[in-house]
């Protein structure tokens, strides 16, 4: 089994286990997503964490009351870029690749997975749809939520 340890960009990392493998989470502020060598466009996710320089989350952001054509958008662009992760990580031989997508509106979070069924056929696929907690109220839930 490998564990896994999310670190910021300052490489400060949570506890350790004895085949720790550890995955980066960065932004757009100041890095783009991991392409193929001689693609075109430059992809800046929100979020996204990788780990030996191959993304396996991406997170797109918009705050409440965006512009529907700004979240649009944001539906459009993630799976895209899941996609290219996930090319990527075949390429790289990884055995059962998966990427998950976080598509954040407001308050609500949607989680998405793409993996590759059959060949050429990237279908994302919703995982479900959760409230983020606004208040220590909504934290106290979901601790309950947590335990069951």
């Amino acid at each position: 089994m490998t564990c896994y340890t999310a670190t910021n960009a300052l490489g400060r990392a949570g506890p350790s286990c004895p085949q720790m493998k550890t995955a980066t989470l960065k932004s757009r502020q100041r890095d783009p997503l991991p392409v193929p060598k001689g693609y075109e466009e430059i992809l800046q996710p929100d979020f996204f964490a990788e780990t030996d320089q191959l993304c396996f989350a991406i997170m797109e952001v918009k705050k409440p009351r965006m512009a529907k054509e700004d979240v649009e958008a944001d539906n459009r662009k993630l799976p895209c870029m899941m996609k290219l992760a996930l090319d990527m990580l075949i390429h790289a031989n990884v055995q059962e690749a998966a990427v998950i997508g976080f598509l954040v509106n407001g308050g609500v979070c949607e989680v998405l997975s793409m993996t590759l069924q059959h060949e050429a056929i990237y279908i994302p696929q919703s995982l479900g749809k959760f409230k983020l907690p606004h208040d220590g109220l909504d934290l106290a839930s979901l601790l309950l939520a947590l335990a069951c």
